[in-house]
């Protein structure tokens, strides 16, 4: 391999520079907005936690306000194959994940579960928010791997309906 005149070599030496700095600064940059980006998404669906109001409900009241929440989810589930794009069921879920959390979060305030002597009501109030967790990955993973092919096979039962024999 050929060495580089030193002379030649000291002349590119601020191009050399200035290329480094171009690099790191649109690496830097780059990066920033990407996190930038991911914090903002995490933000818009995690609805924060409210603060026990005045009005406390019952125990009773809370374990069906909790039972609701969950027959709520379990239907959003089941109906993840019934949407018209099975491959988009993820961008509903979306939008039902952060309404959910919305309840959930507004119901674990009205039943104070954060109050000594509700230590039962607050592990099944964060029960639920871990199935609600699990289920978005359910839902990701259904929307991408199997929606594609129920959307075929939708379309192919459509098609031979409506076919003649």
């Amino acid at each position: 391999m050929a060495e580089l005149d030193p002379l030649l070599s000291k002349r590119l030496r601020p191009f050399r520079a200035v290329a480094w700095v171009v690099y790191v600064v649109f690496a830097v940059g780059f990066s920033l907005l990407i996190t930038v980006s991911v914090i903002r998404s995490v933000l818009s669906m995690s609805p924060p936690h409210a603060s026990s109001g005045p009005v406390v409900l019952g125990p009773a009241e809370c374990v069906t306000r909790a039972t609701a929440l969950w027959n709520e989810l379990e239907a959003a589930r089941t109906s993840l194959g019934a949407q018209p794009r099975v491959s988009q069921a993820e961008a509903h879920w979306a939008t039902f994940r952060v309404d959910w959390l919305v309840r959930h979060r507004a119901a674990e305030a009205q039943c104070a579960v954060n109050q000594v002597g509700r230590e039962g009501l607050k592990r099944a109030f964060a029960r639920l928010e871990t199935v609600m967790d699990l289920y978005t990955t359910h839902a990701t993973q259904f929307s991408g791997e199997v929606g594609p092919a129920v959307d075929e096979l939708k379309a192919a039962l459509a098609e031979a309906a409506a076919s003649p024999r």
